[in-house]
């Protein structure tokens, strides 16, 4: 007499098959969720090198003389880079990443960048700049870069590179000029 699968056997293959297609699916979803957090931050470090840049090319003072105070001189608007012409003028700049035409970067969605510059009177760093740019997602620093920019020559800086989150990931390294 032909025997065949009971319900209850069908029913324990069914939930066999099935936590093992949830476990297949939970490792797929990691793999690419830790793909997407590579390509973040990779596009981070980019998007910060691109900007610190743009700092860089700028002069270390004021070229008018005029900018008395540390920051946005006047007749300059905090939101557009365009007028920056010295390197604090992007202190606490904090705006969604733009091109120099303020276009929005491709890839960028989503994400912010921040800068603070700092300068130490009466030590040894006196007439030296650190300048730092850090990118964004909602309270989540992807990358930071840091650089420091002398007043004796606008040719020298040390630039350390260190992106962050979710596991912390650092690069360093020295690049001469702007």
């Amino acid at each position: 007499m032909p025997r065949g699968f009971t319900l209850v056997e069908s029913l324990m293959a069914t939930l066999v098959i099935g936590g093992l297609a949830v476990a297949v699916l939970n490792g797929v979803g990691g793999v690419v969720q830790g793909r997407q957090r590579a390509a973040d931050r990779e596009r981070a470090v980019l998007l910060a090198s691109r900007l610190m840049n743009e700092i860089c090319a700028r002069a270390y003072a004021d070229p008018d003389g005029a900018g008395v105070a540390f920051g946005v001189d006047n007749g300059e608007s905090a939101s557009d880079r365009a007028q920056f012409d010295d390197v604090d003028d992007y202190d606490g700049y904090d705006q969604p990443p733009a091109a120099g035409d303020d276009k929005a970067l491709e890839g960028a969605t989503g994400l912010g960048w921040r800068v603070a510059i700092s300068q130490e009177a009466g030590t040894i760093r006196e007439g030296v700049k650190l300048i730092v740019v850090e990118v964004y997602r909602g309270d989540g620093v992807l990358a930071r870069l840091s650089r420091m920019r002398s007043s004796a020559t606008d040719d020298a800086a040390i630039t350390t590179y260190r992106v962050l989150n979710p596991t912390t990931m650092e690069i360093t390294g020295s690049v001469e000029g702007p």
